[in-house]
């Protein structure tokens, strides 16, 4: 039995060489990997700083055009106000217009009413009783 206590140490011997290579290895690719990561972070450290710069850059152009957008908008919305303000006037206008129209019709009908029938009694020929209207008649009084 000898044998197999040898052969027992011989792979515990082995594993723990394997163990160690395994854990060196590691120990270099994680060294390695940082400083790729290092060198990587440098490089692409510049192109994040112009990222953010522009993104500032984007952020403060949008926020004019918004302020903008607002201005125009409050400017067209008082216009909006003024037209409604206007178009109402218009109307009111209009309507009292429309009712002073409607009087001058209707006094113009009622002169031209009156004209003609001024015109038909001062065209009528005067008949025989009317030839005579200053003359008194004798009254029951007189006689």
């Amino acid at each position: 039995m000898p044998d197999i206590d040898l052969i027992v140490n011989v792979s515990i011997i082995f594993l723990a060489i394997v163990a160690s290579i395994f854990l060196l290895a590691g120990v270099f690719f994680i060294l390695r990997l940082t400083k790729t990561l290092t060198i990587f972070s440098e490089s692409v450290d510049p192109l994040f700083q112009k990222g953010i710069k522009i993104a500032d850059n984007l952020e403060s152009i949008s926020g004019m055009i918004r302020g903008d957008i607002e201005e125009a908008h409050q400017s067209f919305s008082e216009l909006l106000n003024g037209l409604k303000t206007a178009s109402s006037q218009i109307e009111k206008r209009i309507s009292e217009f429309t009712s002073l129209i409607g009087l001058v019709h209707t006094e113009m009908e009622s002169a031209w009413l009156g004209l003609a029938g001024v015109l038909k009694f001062f065209g009528k020929k005067p008949s025989s009783d009317q030839n005579h209207p200053l003359e008194s008649k004798p009254s029951s009084n007189d006689v």
